[in-house]
């Protein structure tokens, strides 16, 4: 099945071109009218932006790249699905990797990404090396760091107050009147359990 044209939507619209692609794109110099018709049309002829064209107009693909340790623990599938649906209502789509959780496969995920030159990334760091957000800062693409963090490294992150967290379940096991708590931490080189370790109260 051929794919349909921008210049086949314009010629069953009957406008131009450059209409077409400025009706698309929600550019503000076209009428209501005018981008009813041509929506309509689009979705008639079941058009679909090439988007490797589109990036090399823009210099942007429209992607986020998203690499997470674990797609099939709870949390990270989630957190997948709400990066998605933010991320189509701004108009971006979604390419995801599985590391396992190991950093080999993390350092094979970033170069995909960048290869395929997304637009920013959201990684779950396997923590166990740093070299791979070092070759990401080295990249030159926005990314932020997800549920784990470096406390050597300058980056912009997003993480539970897991210190609060464990403030909090602790103050509840006492209030019931419980004296003898244990403390499961998780491994050394995970934020997580290095934040655990340092709680301030």
């Amino acid at each position: 099945m051929e794919r349909t044209t921008i210049k086949e939507v314009a010629r069953e619209a009957g406008v131009s071109i450059n209409t077409v692609s400025r009706a698309l794109n929600g550019k503000p110099d076209v009428s209501p009218e005018t981008r009813r018709q041509v929506l309509a049309v689009a979705e008639r002829l079941n058009y679909m932006p090439n988007k490797l064209a589109r990036g090399l107009r823009s210099n942007k693909t429209g992607i986020i790249g998203v690499v997470v340790a674990d797609i099939a623990n709870p949390f990270f599938s989630a957190v997948v699905k709400d990066m998605g649906k933010a991320a189509k209502g701004l108009g971006y789509s979604i390419i995801l990797q599985d590391t396992g959780e190991n950093y080999k496969n993390e350092e094979e995920a970033i170069r995909i990404m960048i290869s395929e030159q997304v637009d920013g990334l959201l990684i779950t760091p396997v923590q166990t090396e740093n070299r791979s957000i070092h070759m990401l800062q080295e990249s030159g693409i926005p990314f932020v760091l997800v549920a784990h963090h470096f406390n050597d490294l300058d980056t912009d992150y997003v993480v539970a107050d897991d210190v609060q967290g464990g403030y909090l379940a602790t103050t509840h096991l006492i209030e019931k009147g419980h004296e003898k708590i244990a403390f499961i931490n998780g491994p050394a080189y995970d934020s997580s359990a290095i934040d655990d370790l340092y709680c301030p109260r």
